[in-house]
């Protein structure tokens, strides 16, 4: 009788061993991945607001056309162009037959939205991909 009892103690020790399993569980999240692309790679392209739209283009040239607003509505729309560079992580716009004006920026949303601040004219846009 005892080595029947010692034979089930056993058997269940091994049970009861066997739930709590040393293998570790993968926490890798499931699914795609997103990695940031490099700054000047991620700012080429579109952003608009609805009432101001700047392009960046690969080429290091911009055009930024910003609504002015007036009355009931925007009443006139401004545009600018020129050469824009990044430089020590700020965005530096060169406008055709203008001073550069110096830009902060910070992306949000896996790189689809964008936020400038110019420290020329202390506006602030936050922008869409387009």
């Amino acid at each position: 009788m005892m080595r029947w009892l010692g034979v089930a103690v056993v058997a269940a020790g091994l049970t009861l061993g066997a739930c709590g399993s040393s293998e570790k569980k993968d926490n890798t999240p499931s699914g795609p991945t997103w990695t940031a692309a490099p700054d000047k790679d991620a700012l080429a392209g579109k952003w608009s607001d609805g009432t101001s739209t700047i392009s960046f283009n690969g080429n290091g040239s911009y055009s930024w056309a910003k609504a002015i607003p007036c009355g009931s509505g925007d009443c006139k729309t401004t545009s600018t162009a020129g050469k824009w560079e990044l430089r020590n992580g700020k965005i530096y716009l060169t406008p055709d037959g203008d001073t550069n004006e110096v830009i902060e920026f910070q992306f949000g949303n896996q790189q689809n939205t964008l936020r400038l601040n110019s420290n020329k004219s202390g506006q602030t846009w936050n922008l869409n991909r387009s």
